[in-house]
């Protein structure tokens, strides 16, 4: 599988209800994608956390330039920013594992 992990911020807390005027669609296409074994979000330190697991990378771009989640991307410049981890991994991760990777791979450090 294919895994994506995302922590998106805001560039302004003001700006909540427009993300998730865009995120909540995005979200719910993610879980009715082909090829989507796992979709769910969280708040985590400060960022709005997506973490998805896909059957190929194929799937994944299919839903990623698609849809709501193409209207997101179009609007995210604007609304913050945030970078993303993608790996490879034979089950889907827990929360842990992928916040885990994610802030190794973008040297985040751990918050109490």
């Amino acid at each position: 599988m294919i895994i994506a992990i995302g922590g998106f911020r805001l560039h302004h807390w003001s700006l909540t209800p427009l993300f998730s005027a865009y995120a909540v669609p995005a979200f719910l296409q993610a879980r009715n994608a082909p090829g989507n074994r796992f979709a769910d979000a969280r708040f985590v330190d400060g960022r709005h956390f997506s973490l998805s697991a896909w059957e190929s990378p194929r799937a994944m771009r299919d839903y990623a330039t698609s849809g709501r989640h193409a209207r997101a991307m179009r609007a995210a410049s604007w609304l913050g920013s945030g970078p993303f981890a993608h790996y490879v991994s034979d089950d889907v991760p827990t929360w842990e594992e992928a916040l885990a990777v994610w802030r190794a791979a973008h040297a985040v450090p751990v918050t109490a």
